[in-house]
């Protein structure tokens, strides 16, 4: 995850209209101040980013979401293969 928003504000820093054009490294990001594990402040987007979320949970896992409150409110699809690629 740190190598992601480093990355992001590696393409902020250089965008004139960015809100946070700021370098940080994968370093500055693994000593910041903790947000709510694992995520610090630097990886939290400011209140006018957009912002969007996938959960990956086994059949399990969701009954354990919606137990707990959860509200599913996308159709649940079957992830059948998945890459990582580092460039």
């Amino acid at each position: 995850m740190a190598h992601v928003s480093a990355e992001d504000y590696i393409d902020r820093f250089y965008n004139t209209y960015a809100q946070k054009r700021i370098r940080c490294t994968i370093d500055d990001l693994r000593v910041a101040e903790m947000v709510a594990w694992p995520l610090t402040r630097p990886d939290i987007c400011v209140t006018s980013d957009e912002a969007a979320v996938t959960i990956l949970a086994s059949e399990e896992g969701i009954k354990k979401l919606e137990i707990a409150g959860a509200q599913i409110v996308h159709p649940l699809v079957k992830v059948t293969g998945s890459l990582w690629v580092l460039a």
